[in-house]
C-alpha cells in the first residue's frame, strides 16, 4: 500500500464510521475540552492552597498547569489508545488485508485537531488576560513536533502490545510515573540545586516547547532540539518495527 492510500485509510479509520464505532467510548472533542478545564480549575485551586508561599506566582503556575496536562494527556492517550489497538481490531485485521499501521496511525489522526484545539485555546486566553502575542512560527513547530512524538509513541507501543501480551499495562503504568517526575502539578524549581536533573526528562523538553508554542515562556535551543531528536530517533524506531511486523505478521 503506498503512503497516500496509507494516510488515507487512516484518516477513514479514525473518523469514518467504522472508526467511531470501534472508538465509540471516547467522548467528543468539546466534552474533553470541557473537562480537561474542570480538572485543571480543581488541581490547581488544590495545589495552589498546598503550595501557597512556595509560588513565585499564582497566574503562572495555572498556565504551566493547564499545559502540562494538555500535553500529558493527549501522550498518554496516544499510548492508552494505541495500547488497545490490537485487540480492538484484531477481528477486522484478520478477514481484511488491512495494514496495521493504518490503525495506529489512526490514534495520533484522531487526537491531533483536539490538541491543536486546546493548545489555541489555551494560546488565545493567555495572550487576551496577560497579554502579549503569539507567535504562530512557534506554535506551529511546537504542534509538529508534539503530534509526531504522539504518532511514534503510538506506533511503537502499539506494534510492541500486539507481539507481547502485557506490555501495555507496563508502558501505561510507566508514562504514568513520568507524569510525577514530571514539573506537571509543581514548578520547575520546587527541586532547588537538583533542577539540572530535568534535561534528562523528554517529556519535560517536550512540555517546555510547548510553553514556547503558546508564549508561556521561552525554549532553549537544548528543548528544541531534544524534542526534534526524540521525533526523528522516535520515528525511525516506530519504522524498524513496522518493517519487522510486515516480515513477520
Amino acid at each position: 500500500m503506498n503512503r497516500q492510500r496509507l494516510i488515507d485509510l487512516s484518516v477513514v479509520l479514525a473518523w469514518g464510521p467504522t472508526g467511531r464505532t470501534v472508538w465509540r467510548n471516547g467522548l467528543g472533542g468539546l466534552g474533553r475540552t470541557l473537562g480537561l478545564g474542570l480538572v485543571v480549575l480543581a488541581v490547581g485551586v488544590l495545589y495552589g492552597a498546598m503550595f501557597k508561599g512556595n509560588l513565585s506566582s499564582g497566574s503562572t503556575y495555572i498556565w504551566s498547569l493547564a499545559l502540562g496536562l494538555v500535553v500529558w494527556t493527549f501522550l498518554a492517550g496516544m499510548i492508552r489508545e494505541a495500547a488497545r489497538a490490537y485487540s480492538l481490531w484484531e477481528p477486522v485485521l484478520r478477514r481484511n488485508p488491512m495494514p496495521f499501521l493504518a490503525v495506529l496511525l489512526a490514534v495520533p489522526v484522531r487526537g491531533a485537531p483536539l490538541l491543536a484545539v486546546n493548545l489555541l485555546v489555551l494560546g488565545v486566553s493567555r495572550q487576551l488576560i496577560l497579554g502579549g502575542d503569539l507567535n504562530v512560527a512557534d506554535f506551529v513547530a511546537a504542534l509538529v513536533l508534539l503530534v509526531v512524538s504522539g504518532a511514534w509513541m503510538a506506533v511503537v507501543c502499539g506494534y510492541l502490545c500486539a507481539r507481547f501480551q502485557g506490555v501495555g499495562e507496563l508502558l501505561i503504568w510507566g508514562f504514568q510515573l513520568a507524569f510525577f517526575l514530571t514539573p506537571i502539578l509543581w514548578p520547575d524549581y520546587f527541586l532547588g540545586r537538583y533542577e539540572p536533573a530535568l534535561v534528562f526528562n523528554p517529556l519535560y523538553h517536550l512540555i517546555v516547547v510547548a510553553r514556547a508554542g503558546i508564549g508561556a515562556g521561552e525554549a532553549n535551543g537544548l528543548s528544541w532540539s531534544v524534542a526534534l531528536i526524540l521525533a526523528v530517533a522516535g520515528g525511525g524506531l516506530a519504522l524498524l518495527l513496522h518493517r519487522h511486523w510486515r516480515v513477520h505478521a
